[in-house]
Order: structure tokens, then C-alpha cells, then sequence
């Protein structure tokens, strides 16, 4: 009867910790990417001729049909 129970005890406890392991080893969350920081981006026209682009204090347009750079004001 003892040996019973010290089986019976030894597959509870692997049996916890089984499950116990199960519950709390996982992937991490996930990083999420940086927010992009101030306004830097590209911008197209309303009439669809020009794209504008803003990056590192620059500013640049370029024509949309043959990629040609565009005087800026």
C-alpha cells in the first residue's frame, strides 16, 4: 500500500509540473515596430503628378510619370 501511494504521489507531482510548464513557458510577446518619429514620409498631389518626399530635413518632389526631380520653391 505504501509504494502505491509514493507512485501515486510521484505521478501527481510530474503531473503538475508537467502542466505547470505547459502554462508558463511560451513565446515572448512580440515586439512591435519603432513609431515613426516626426513628419517624415512621402506625400503624392492631388492631381496624382508629383510625389514629395520628406526625409533627414529634406524635402524633394518628384514627377510621378518620369521620376524627374522637380524645382522646389
Amino acid at each position: 500500500m505504501t509504494i502505491a501511494r509514493k507512485l501515486l504521489s510521484a505521478g501527481a507531482a510530474a503531473s503538475l509540473l508537467a502542466a505547470a510548464a505547459c502554462t508558463t513557458i511560451g513565446p515572448s510577446e512580440p515586439q512591435g515596430a519603432a513609431a515613426p518619429k516626426g513628419v517624415e514620409g512621402n506625400w503624392i498631389d492631388a492631381k496624382g503628378t508629383g510625389l514629395s518626399t520628406f526625409a533627414a530635413g529634406s524635402f524633394t518632389t518628384v514627377a510621378t510619370d518620369t521620376g524627374q526631380k522637380l524645382p522646389s520653391d
